[in-house]
């Protein structure tokens, strides 16, 4: 397969890196508030790396608990799924340590590579 623009080959080479032989999702990602209580059961704090799936992966809860990989500006986190947002299809919510370790800005959604591992 020949890249004809270099950005689609970039694209490639990230998802390959992000996790060999798995799919790579890119949505939008905000920042995932503390609760005392989530859809998977515990509290979520600030300082746990954790992670809110939209519903249309959420799949009924069977995802609590799964570990997911989130890619941004270079820099990856392993987060677990411990909830379910409401928001768009293909997109989560993360924790401040996830956003704090991936260095990415908590004043509006940025665009993220992640998938299940």
């Amino acid at each position: 397969m020949k890249c004809t623009r270099s950005s689609i080959c970039s694209l490639s080479v990230t998802f390959a890196f992000l996790l060999p032989g798995a799919t790579a999702t890119v949505g939008q990602a905000s920042l995932l508030l503390p609760s005392d209580g989530s859809t998977c059961g515990p509290a979520i704090h600030d300082s746990d790396f954790s992670v809110a799936i939209s519903s249309d992966l959420f799949a009924g809860g069977s995802r609590c608990g799964d570990e997911v990989t989130v890619q941004f500006g270079g820099r990856s986190v392993n987060v677990k799924v411990a909830s379910e947002c409401v928001c768009i299809d293909s997109s989560i919510e993360m924790t401040q340590a996830a956003y704090t370790a991936l260095m990415a800005p908590v004043i509006r959604p940025v665009t993220v590579n992640w998938a299940f591992d």
